[in-house]
């Protein structure tokens, strides 16, 4: 995705840093993922499917990605 996102647009925003620094010994750990926008992640932002919360940058990571992490 980091190659073709800037013409395919299918990624609202891409952290390239965030699937290798998760601890190898989670399930994803090392695994790039994608996560929709709907769920929250910490400092990353999220439109919940609507450009008019763009600049949306959550406080805490919802559940659904919390459980990644374990």
């Amino acid at each position: 995705m980091r190659a073709h996102n800037a013409s395919l647009k299918a990624l609202a925003y891409v952290v390239p840093e965030l699937a290798a620094s998760l601890d190898a010994n989670v399930p994803l750990g090392n695994v790039p993922f994608v996560l929709k926008d709907t769920w929250d992640v910490s400092g990353i932002p999220s439109t919940g499917g609507s450009m008019r919360h763009r600049d949306r940058r959550p406080l805490r990571s919802s559940a659904a990605y919390e459980l990644f992490l374990r």
